[in-house]
C-alpha cells in the first residue's frame, strides 16, 4: 500500500478553515482515510467538525511521530469537546481559528526541517563514531605489526649491509689482482678478516679431484667448490670452513658471485694486455709506413694520421682538415670521394686514394673513412708515355697508309689539271674552274704532307744547354700580337735563379707554340657559348733532382679525356713532347680549370 504525503493536512468541516488554508493546498482528509491508509503529513491540523469519538481521538494521537509529525488542535467554539478528551489528544498546538495562517505553518516547517538534520546530523556521527573506532583498533593493529616488521627489517638490512659490504670489497679487490697466485692471497686476507671461511684454495681443474680427496682424508669439514675459466684454462675454487655447519644460502650465492667476478676481471686484464700489445704492433705498422695514412670524419677533419701524413703538415693545429694537412689547400680536393678510390693531383704529383669507411663503436653516430695515400706520378707518367706511344705510332701506321694511297692518284689529278689548262686558250670560261680544282689539289697535297709527318723519321735531335726561362719569354714575345688579339692573358713569374737544361731550341719552341695553339683552340670553343669570355693562362718554371717542370694551367677547362683520340692540335703537341724525350700530364687542379705539365728528365739524352 502507497503512502500519501503532504506537507500540511485538514480534518475539518469548517468551510471558513479551508478558505484560510487554501493557498497551502492542504491534504483534506475524514476518520475513515486516518484509519485505511498510511499517512507521511508534516503537519495535522482538525477541529471537532467531525464529531469525533473518543476511539478516533486515540487514533488520531497513536499516529503522531509516525504518520504526523506535528498535530493541532482548533478550537471549535459552537463544538465544544471535554477538557478530558483534550488531555488525551496530547497535541502540539491547541489553538484559535485565527492562529492558523502561512506564518506559523512556514515556522513549523523550519522547525520540522532542522528537527530533520540534527537527527541526520546525529545519525551521521554516530555511524562516524563507530568507524573511527573500528579504524582506531585497525590502525592500532597495523602500527603493532609495522612495528614488529620494522624491527625485523632492520635487522635484515643490517645483514644485507653486511653481505653487502663484504661483496663490494671483494669485487674491488678482483679489480686490482692480476693473476690467481694474488687472487688466492688477497681474497683469503678478506674473507677470512669477515669470518666467512677459514681459507681459500684456487687448483687447476685437472689437479683438482685428488686435491679434493686428500683433503677430506685430512679434515671433516664444510667444503664449497666453484669452476672459473681462465685464458680458456679451468680452475676450481676451493671455499674451505672448518667447522661443520653447511654453508648458508646467502654465501652460496657470495661465492658465486665472488668466483663470477673474478673470471670476469682476470679475463678482461689478460686481454687488456693482448690489446695493448696489439695496439703496439698496429701503431709500429701505421707509423711506419712510408705512404700518408689519415683517418678522417664527414667534416674532413683528421682524427688521426700517421708519421708520413704529419711530415707533409706545414704546421700543428687542432681540428685541421686533410687537404690542408697534406696539400695545403683551403678547400676538398676535386675529385674526392669518400669511401671510392680515385686520384688527387697536387703539382707535378699524382697521388693514388683508396677510402675504406668504418664506424667507431664508441662514437656510433659518426661515420669515418682511412685514407691511404700512394704516389704515382711516376707510373701515371709511364702509363701515359706508353698510351702516347702506341697511339701516335698506330696514327702514324694509319697516316702513312692513308697517304699513301691518296698521294697517287692526287698526283695524276694535278698533271691531268695542268694539261688541261695548257691545251685551253687563256680566256677559256674552263680556266678559272681548273685554277679552283688545282688550288684545292694543292691544299689536299698540303694535308697528305701533314699526315706523312707522324710517319717521317726525324734527324736526331742537337742539344744545347740553355736557360729554358729565357727561351719561353723569347716565344712569348713572339706570341703576344696573336695572343692578345684572341683575348688569351698570360701570366708569367720567372724563376728566382736560372734553370738550365739540354734542349734542342728549335724542337721546343715549337712545343711551346703547340701549346699556345692548344689553348687558343680551347679558347675558339669557349667563345661559342660566352663572345666575352677571356682566358688566362699561368705558366712556371720549377726544378729538382729528376726533372724540370714546365707548368700550363688555364681556366680554359674543363678537359673531356675521351676527347684525346680526336684533339689533332693535343695528338700533334704530344708527339713533339715525346719526341724530345719529355712526358705530357694532363690534369684538372680544381674545378673548370686545366693544366699541361711538362716533365723534362735531367738525364734523357746522357
Amino acid at each position: 500500500m502507497s503512502v500519501i504525503k503532504s506537507k500540511v493536512a485538514l480534518l475539518s468541516q469548517r468551510p471558513e478553515v479551508k478558505a484560510q488554508l487554501a493557498a497551502q493546498e492542504p491534504l483534506m482528509l475524514n476518520i475513515n482515510d486516518i484509519r485505511s491508509q498510511p499517512h507521511d503529513i508534516d503537519i495535522l491540523i482538525f477541529d471537532n467538525s467531525n464529531n469525533l469519538s473518543e476511539e478516533d481521538l486515540q487514533l488520531i494521537s497513536s499516529k503522531k511521530g509516525k504518520d504526523f509529525l506535528k498535530i493541532a488542535f482548533v478550537f471549535d467554539h459552537q463544538n465544544h469537546i471535554s477538557t478530558h478528551k483534550l488531555a488525551s489528544l496530547n497535541c502540539d498546538f491547541y489553538m484559535e481559528p485565527e492562529q492558523i495562517t502561512p506564518d506559523f505553518l512556514y515556522e513549523q516547517w523550519g522547525i520540522l526541517n532542522q528537527q530533520e538534520q540534527d537527527e541526520t546530523y546525529l545519525s551521521l556521527s554516530t555511524e562516524l563514531n563507530q568507524q573511527y573506532e573500528i579504524l582506531r583498533h585497525e590502525l592500532e593493529n597495523k602500527l603493532h605489526e609495522k612495528s614488529r616488521n620494522l624491527i625485523e627489517s632492520r635487522k635484515q638490512i643490517f645483514e644485507i649491509n653486511n653481505r653487502v659490504e663484504i661483496l663490494r670489497k671483494s669485487l674491488f679487490a678482483t679489480t686490482e689482482v692480476k693473476n690467481l697466485g694474488e687472487a688466492e692471497s688477497v681474497l683469503n686476507d678478506l674473507l677470512v678478516g669477515f669470518n666467512l671461511i677459514t681459507w681459500l684454495r684456487i687448483i687447476p681443474a685437472k689437479d683438482s679431484a685428488r686435491f679434493e680427496i686428500d683433503l677430506r682424508n685430512q679434515l671433516e669439514s664444510t667444503l664449497h667448490i666453484s669452476r672459473i675459466m681462465i685464458n680458456n684454462h679451468d680452475f676450481d675454487v676451493f671455499f674451505f670452513k672448518g667447522d661443520r655447519r653447511a654453508f648458508k644460502k646467502p654465501d652460496l650465492n657470495y661465492f658465486s658471485k665472488l668466483t663470477e667476478a673474478l673470471q670476469i676481471n682476470l679475463n678482461r686484464y689478460n686481454n687488456l694486455l693482448s690489446l695493448q700489445q696489439n695496439e703496439r704492433l698496429f701503431d709500429l705498422a701505421f707509423h711506419s709506413s712510408p705512404h700518408p695514412i689519415i683517418i678522417i670524419d664527414n667534416n674532413y677533419e683528421v682524427f688521426q694520421a700517421n708519421l708520413a701524413a704529419e711530415q707533409k703538415a706545414t704546421e700543428e693545429q687542432d681540428h685541421v682538415k686533410c687537404y690542408q694537412m697534406l696539400f695545403n689547400r683551403s678547400k676538398p680536393c676535386t675529385g674526392c670521394q669518400l669511401g671510392s678510390h680515385f686520384e688527387v693531383q697536387q703539382d707535378v704529383k699524382t697521388y693514388r686514394v683508396q677510402s675504406n669507411k668504418f664506424n667507431n663503436s664508441i662514437d656510433s653516430d659518426r661515420n669515418y673513412w682511412i685514407h691511404f695515400y700512394e704516389d704515382i706520378s711516376e707510373q701515371k707518367a709511364l702509363e701515359s708515355k706508353f698510351q702516347q706511344t702506341a697511339r701516335l705510332s698506330e696514327l702514324g701506321l694509319i697516316s702513312s697508309s692513308i697517304a699513301h694511297e691518296l698521294n697517287n692518284p692526287l698526283g695524276g689529278i694535278l698533271s691531268y689539271l695542268q694539261i688541261m689548262k695548257m691545251e685551253l686558250p687563256a680566256q677559256h670560261p674552263f680556266i678559272s674552274d681548273i685554277q679552283f680544282l688545282t688550288d684545292a689539289a694543292n691544299r689536299m697535297k698540303k694535308h697528305i704532307e701533314d699526315l706523312l709527318f707522324f710517319s717521317r723519321k726525324e734527324a736526331p735531335i742537337k742539344l744545347e744547354n740553355l736557360d729554358i726561362n729565357d727561351v719561353l719569354q723569347k716565344n712569348l714575345d713572339l706570341l703576344q700580337m696573336q695572343l692578345k688579339k684572341e683575348h688569351l692573358i698570360v701570366s708569367f713569374q720567372p724563376p728566382a735563379h736560372t734553370i738550365m737544361h739540354d734542349i734542342s731550341i728549335l724542337h721546343f719552341r715549337n712545343t711551346i707554340h703547340l701549346v699556345f695553339q692548344f689553348f687558343l683552340h680551347k679558347l675558339r670553343i669557349k667563345k661559342q657559348n660566352k663572345s666575352n669570355f677571356s682566358g688566362l693562362v699561368e705558366v712556371k718554371i720549377s726544378q729538382d733532382q729528376i726533372n724540370s717542370y714546365l707548368s700550363f694551367s688555364s681556366n680554359l677547362g674543363p678537359h673531356d679525356l675521351r676527347l684525346n683520340s680526336n684533339d689533332l692540335s693535343l695528338i700533334t703537341l704530344e708527339k713533339s713532347i715525346l719526341d724530345q724525350g719529355f712526358q705530357l700530364v694532363i690534369s684538372e687542379p680544381q674545378p673548370m680549370w686545366l693544366q699541361l705539365l711538362i716533365k723534362l728528365p735531367l738525364n734523357t739524352f746522357n
